[in-house]
C-alpha cells in the first residue's frame, strides 16, 4: 500500500482529471515513502523467505493484475513451473 500511495500527488491535474502512470510526473511522487517501502521490502524479503505455494500466489495474482498478454502468459508459466523444491 505504501508503494502504491507514492504516487498520489502526481494521479490527478488541477482539474481532477485522472493522468496515466506513463505520463505522470514522478518528480512528485514521495521519496521519502519510495524509500521506506523499498527499505520494508528488501528486509522482508531477507529476513522471510517465502514457500513455493505463496510464491505461486504472488505470480498469479501479478498476472491477473498486469494488462500486458505476454507479461501474463510468463507470470502463469512461472507460477506453473514453482515446485516444492524451488523458491521464487
Amino acid at each position: 500500500m505504501l508503494l502504491t500511495d507514492v504516487r498520489r500527488p502526481a494521479r490527478t491535474d488541477p482539474d481532477g482529471r485522472l493522468i496515466p502512470l506513463a505520463e505522470q510526473d514522478r518528480g512528485r511522487w514521495d521519496a521519502v515513502a519510495i524509500a521506506e517501502g523499498i527499505c520494508l521490502i528488501t528486509e522482508l524479503l531477507t529476513n522471510a523467505p517465502i514457500g513455493h505455494k505463496a510464491a505461486r500466489a504472488q505470480y498469479q495474482q501479478a498476472a491477473r493484475r498486469t494488462l500486458s498478454v505476454p507479461e501474463q502468459q510468463y507470470l502463469i508459466s512461472r507460477a506453473a513451473r514453482l515446485s516444492p523444491a524451488e523458491q521464487a
